[in-house]
């Protein structure tokens, strides 16, 4: 049968942090596989099932696309803080 593969990204922001905090996780149909927040010490994806755990590789790469997300979600915030500011000047 067929699958489903869904990442959701979430960027939250408090003026009281010094950094945005970026998280994404993934799932295939309804269960969590990867999990990545930019708020951990390590910056890498975590397995959340042994399949992504046992393959090394596979992990590593989706750790370069979790910090290339972290990478653009910032872009987008200070861009998104830029517009705002604009308009209240």
């Amino acid at each position: 049968g067929s699958h489903s593969l869904r990442y959701f990204t979430t960027t939250l922001y408090d003026p009281g942090y010094r950094k945005p905090r970026f998280t994404v996780v993934g799932y295939v149909d309804n269960t969590q596989i990867v999990n990545f927040d930019s708020h951990l010490a390590s910056q890498r994806v975590e397995p959340r099932v042994p399949f992504i755990a046992q393959d090394p590789e596979h992990l590593e790469e989706l750790t370069r696309l979790g910090r290339g997300i972290l990478i653009l979600g910032r872009i987008e915030l200070w861009t998104l803080f830029g517009y705002h500011s604009q308009r209240e000047n």
